[in-house]
Formats: structure tokens, sequence, C-alpha cells
């Protein structure tokens, strides 16, 4: 009942969260607005007011100067834009994380499924950051067509203000691209803690990083199981099938990391959010191992020693699995 109250609490909270850095974004492009039509309303009124008593040189500058100040703030709060959506993906990863973990401690909400219908296509969908990026494209076009205007030349005019305009919406769209590609998600993945009984755990060597230990590893894919990808990834990296295994906890032990910026790629997202079986042979003979293509070594290793020997990014969740197995096999042992 405590689990079920905390994960309660902890849902209401970033929703609240969710809500709230929504709002921010909203008010931001709100005010860009603002600001907007109040510049070419004043340059509209000034126009019309001192129209016959100012060159249409001054006035142009005027609109330019009032252009560029909006196009500035916009791309300012473009980018922030991209930086709101960057969290609330973080939010929402943790919303459906917490609703995984009370589907697991209540089994009648397993098949539970919220009736939402599809958005349609993403190419007829835009959010703030896609409005804003709009209205710079637009603001960069005007100013790009007063200035080729002045030179008396229309077509030229004309021209200047399509390629501005393409220009900026396509350097808008790369940087949506990115923003998407290295965002806030976490790889799904498995592991495997393989114990031989006498307290050690299968350890291999990377083939990319010799002298680098860990244990066996990988990502889940679409619509898998971890089970699944469990059996999969034994066969691919050790060689092992499942049924020569005894799991010696029917549950998975999830745990997550977050890879160094460098490490980060458009596969592995953030970081990994992986299920730990752990798992010992249910025969005294073991069986061979057989590595895949990621790994040039094993041996049978001490859990402290690969922890300490773990790279950085992978210790503190190592030392979760550490303390996890030794109250596994302290409970194996009182039976």
């Amino acid at each position: 009942m405590k689990e079920e109250t905390w994960l309660v609490t902890e849902y209401q909270r970033f929703a609240e969260f969710l809500w709230r850095n929504e709002e921010v974004g909203e008010r931001r492009v709100q005010f860009l607005v603002t600001l907007t039509t109040a510049i070419c309303g004043g340059v509209a009124g000034l126009s019309a007011y001192y129209g016959e008593r100012l060159p249409s040189e001054t006035l142009d500058v005027v609109l330019v100067g009032g252009m560029c100040a909006v196009f500035i703030f916009g791309l300012l709060t473009f980018l922030r834009l991209l930086q709101r959506n960057r969290v609330t993906d973080s939010y929402k990863a943790a919303l459906d994380y917490l609703r995984g973990q009370a589907k697991k401690l209540s089994p009648g909400l397993a098949e539970l499924e919220l009736p939402l219908g599809r958005t349609g296509s993403r190419f007829l969908r835009g959010g703030l950051a896609e409005t804003t990026a709009a209205a710079n494209s637009f603001t960069i076009s005007v100013i790009a067509w007063i200035g080729a205007e002045r030179s008396h030349r229309p077509l030229l005019a004309s021209l200047a203000a399509i390629v501005s305009l393409a220009l900026h919406i396509a350097l808008m769209s790369i940087l949506r691209r990115r923003q998407g590609s290295l965002g806030q998600y976490y790889r799904a993945g498995v592991g495997a803690v393989i114990t031989n009984g006498r307290g050690e755990v299968l350890a291999c060597e990377r083939s990319d990083d010799p002298g680098s230990w860990q244990l066996p590893q990988g990502g889940m894919e679409e619509a898998e199981a971890p089970d699944e990808a469990l059996r999969r990834e034994l066969g691919e990296e050790t060689g092992l099938a499942l049924a020569q295994l005894r799991l010696l906890e029917s549950r998975s032990l999830l745990l997550a990391y977050d890879l160094p910026p460098q490490y980060r790629s458009a596969k592995t997202g953030r970081g990994q959010v992986q299920h730990w079986f752990f798992l010992e042979f249910s025969k005294a003979e073991l069986p061979a191992i057989s590595l895949g293509r990621e790994f040039r070594a094993w041996r049978w290793m001490p859990i402290p020693d690969l922890v300490a020997g773990a790279v950085d990014f992978r210790r503190a969740v190592y030392r979760q699995i550490e303390n996890r197995l030794k109250s596994l096999l302290a409970d194996e042992g009182s039976k």
C-alpha cells in the first residue's frame, strides 16, 4: 500500500511539472505574438500619421529595426521552446514509467489503456516550436524583401524574400530534428547477472575497449517483451540458452543510467533503462560459453571486483546489482 501511495504522489508531482512546463512555453509564444503585433501596429500608425512628412527610407529603417528585434527575440524563444520540449519529453517518460510500475503492482490494471485517438499525419501537426519557427521565417523574409526592394528591383526583392524564407525554414528544421534525435528518451534494454553458485558472475571484456569488463546486456527490439529480449541477448552474446539457467527472482530489477554526452546518439538517446535478470546455472556442470562479436573474452569475476572496475556511468547501477545479488544469494542459502 505504501508503494502505491508513493507512485500516486510521484505521478501527481510529475504531472504538475509537465503542466507548468507547457504553460511556460505558451506564455513565451504569447509574448512573442504580442511584441510582433505591437511593433507592426506601431510602424503602421507611424506611417499613417507621419506618412507625408517622413521619407519612405526612414519608415523602412524603423520597420527593419523593429523586425530585427522581433527576429532576435523570436530566435531566442525558439531555442527556449526546444529546451522546453526536451524537459517535456523527460516528464512524459517519467509518467509512463510510473504508470508501468502501477500496473505491475495492480494486475487488474494490466490491460487498461486510455482510449486516445490518432493524432493524424505528423506533417499536419505543429507545436509551439514549429509555430515560432514559421513566425521567424516570415519576419526574416520581410526584412530581406525590404532590403532588396530599396534597390528598386521588384524581382530581386521577391527572390531574396523567398530564398531567405527557405533557408531559415531549413535551419529551424535541422535544429528541430537534432533536438529530436538527441532527446531525453532512454533506450530500453535487458541485462543478465549470471552466477556460478560460488559468488562469482559472468563478466565479458568488450571488443571495442580492451580491459573494460561488463555484464551481458543489450537493447530491446520494438514490441519485444523483456523475457523475449533476455532469451535473444543470451544467445547472441553468450551462446547460452535460457533453459540452461534458473531465475533467482521472477521479477526483473529495473535500473537506469545516463550516458556521457560524447557517447549519446540517435540509437542510445540519453542513456539506458534496463530490466536486469538474476540467473544461476541449473546444473553443477557449467556449459560452454560462446561470445558474440561485441565481446572478446569472458571470465568468472567476484562482483565487487566488477563494480570497482566498471566505467563511471555504470558503477552506480552495478552497485545496486551487487546489493541485490547478495540479498538473493543469502535468501538462497537460508532455504
